[in-house]
């Protein structure tokens, strides 16, 4: 009966919770929770570590998300991530720039190079590398991520409440809320959602040491360490969130420790000196790299508006957006419950949520964009007003940041924090009125049976957010293709993937994850760099994605070296078997022969002099 007790009893006086500390155990239930809900919306990924693992949206949807061939092999944002931190552990290991990419975009006037050093994943992709392999080591971190972003969630929701379990609660939705196990299957900024409650406990304990005259340089010391690592991530919409987030609460505190005799300035001028030297990394490297822009369709605000959520009620329907890209489902009884919350810590003057409160209305706002323009501009015009305003419009002419922004939900990272932190204060506040009301008659009964409903709620939420199902793919590691261009080595040169488009087009990761796992180089890049001369060399090499072959082709393969195409069938681009007819139309041409045959891969070799 004790234990049953404790499960949703106060771990300490219910004022203030903020003071309240989860016991060990509660640690490792949070562990093990993490862990069980990350094993089985990725099922069946922990049988098969080795292969690739995906998401099916629902619904017939053509193009990058929809049901290809399983003898297919498509190029992906998630295959590129792979690349790249196996290019970036290289350069460490060999104290070489790691910025630099020397295996895309091969035998160029330059070298690539990328931001994305993915920290603090490539550290452990390096430990768990030579024993599990690429695939399984990066398939490691998105558990990993998972398992992390729970933990963080938990420690920052624990501040605010009185209920352990509650707590745990918000973390799991926080940490699996669908948006961001969309993400979690193509891009790496994902696996960086640790970092926002991360950040937020951090300064809540430094701020509340400084309060009551205790050391606070350590939790200041981890806030600077989160900061700083989103910065070497390189993930650059994360790291410009964070830091706008980190702001707005420390300019907010500092501004409410006015009417007090003791103001954290110590404690501001860390946070603020942490943000400032973030930043100026992450737009010093961005321009070093980028040259400040980028190539591609970023910055166009048609493509903003084409990413974008449909509409405000996305947020409690299950509206994928183009390529499920405006994905920001959180649910009906998360978004009540937070409305909820929000009321309550402005009617009750909440000094310490407040600035929560208060900051979840701009984000939403951005993570809306469009959407949110179009609903104003409705309700202007229902009332008879001029309808023409455009204040997110406004806002992207205004500050270049936001010009980069292309997915407007990626700023979900952030909202659904805010969302869950004020669901998690309406029910414990809920939780509080229903003790008080309920004990009399329920006595001992009241904690157990407060705890299954809460288990019971949690569990049909996650539930209902199993938006999508699993595909796991071979990883192609004991293809003959690839086996072949492993055993020839890189002094055989570089080697050209089939199909080649331009820079910023997803499905040259196909090629590029090739040459990380066979150790060699390759003509293919799928890099965000303004390179016009990587543009001249897709556009000379087009021909040969349709199995044509003319003198430009072959003036660009033998001044670059390469006498080795690798002919992918990548099902963004080849259909019903398009790309054996491309095989054999090279092969016909009389400048190529087939070396090696099997599917999804074929290795064919240049005729005559290179």
């Amino acid at each position: 009966m004790t234990s049953q007790r404790q499960l949703l009893h106060p771990a300490a006086p219910p004022e203030p919770p903020a003071t309240a500390h989860p016991s060990g155990r509660w640690w490792l239930l949070a562990v093990a929770a993490a862990v069980a809900v990350s094993l089985a919306l990725t099922w069946p990924l922990v049988l098969h570590p080795q292969q690739r693992w995906s998401v099916r949206l629902p619904g017939p949807r053509p193009g990058p998300f929809g049901a290809p061939p399983a003898s297919a092999f498509a190029g992906s944002d998630s295959l590129q991530t792979m690349h790249v931190n196996r290019v970036v552990i290289d350069n460490v290991r060999q104290l070489r720039e790691p910025y630099l990419d020397l295996v895309s975009g091969a035998a160029g006037p330059e070298p690539l190079r990328t931001t994305s050093l993915d920290l603090p994943w490539t550290a452990v992709e390096a430990l768990l590398l030579p024993l599990a392999g690429l695939v399984a080591a990066y398939n490691s971190t998105l558990v990993l991520s998972s398992v992390l972003t729970v933990l963080c969630a938990f420690g920052l929701l624990r501040r605010h409440t009185r209920y352990p379990l509650l707590a745990l609660a918000g973390a799991l939705l926080y940490a699996f809320v669908p948006g961001r196990m969309f993400q979690l299957s193509l891009h790496f900024n994902a696996v960086m959602w640790w970092a926002f409650p991360a950040a937020a406990w951090a300064l809540e304990a430094m701020l509340e040491r400084h309060r009551s005259g205790r050391r606070w340089l350590a939790p200041g010391l981890w806030l600077a360490g989160v900061t700083l690592t989103v910065g070497l991530s390189g993930e650059y919409h994360h790291s410009l969130y964070l830091s706008g987030m980190i702001g707005f609460l420390v300019v907010w505190r500092l501004a409410a420790a006015l009417r007090r005799a003791s103001v954290p300035l110590g404690p501001g001028v860390l946070a603020l000196g942490a943000v400032a030297v973030t930043d100026a990394y992450v737009l010093g490297s961005f321009r070093w790299v980028f040259g400040g822009g980028v190539a591609g369709t970023n910055g166009r605000y048609e493509e903003v508006v084409r990413y974008a959520p449909r509409g405000l009620l996305t947020l409690v329907h299950k509206n994928l957006g183009e390529l499920g890209e405006g994905l920001v489902y959180v649910g009906w009884p998360l978004a009540i419950l937070a409305l909820a919350g929000g009321v309550a810590v402005l009617v009750r003057r909440r000094g310490d949520l407040a600035p929560y409160a208060v900051l979840t209305v701009p984000v939403l706002f951005l993570t809306f964009g469009p959407a949110a323009d179009r609903a104003l501009q409705r309700a202007l015009e229902r009332v008879g007003l001029p309808h023409g305003l455009e204040p997110y419009r406004l806002l992207v002419d205004a500050v270049p940041f936001l010009r980069f922004q292309r997915v407007t939900a990626r700023m979900l990272v952030l909202a659904a924090l805010l969302l869950v932190l004020l669901a998690v204060v309406a029910v414990d506040g809920a939780a509080a009125w229903a003790a008080r009301r309920l004990r009399p008659r329920l006595g001992a009964a009241l904690p157990a049976a407060a705890a299954l409903v809460l288990v019971l709620a949690t569990g049909l939420l996650l539930n209902d957010y199993r938006v999508f199902r699993t595909v796991l793919r071979p990883a192609e590691t004991g293809n003959r293709v690839t086996v072949a261009l492993r055993a020839a080595g890189d002094q055989a040169g570089p080697f050209l993937g089939l199909p080649v488009d331009g820079p910023t087009v997803p499905w040259n990761a196909a090629s590029t994850y090739l040459a990380s796992q066979t150790r060699r180089r390759t003509l293919n890049a799928y890099n965000q760099s303004p390179a016009p001369w990587l543009e001249a060399r897709a556009a000379a090499l087009d021909p040969l994605n349709r199995g044509r072959v003319d003198d430009a082709a072959l003036a660009m393969l033998r001044a670059t070296g390469t006498r080795q195409v690798v002919v992918v069938d990548e099902p963004h681009v080849y259909c019903c078997g398009q790309w054996r007819e491309v095989v054999d139309g090279l092969v016909a041409s009389g400048h190529f022969r087939l070396v090696v045959d099997d599917p999804p891969f074929a290795l064919l070799e240049l005729v005559g002099p290179a």
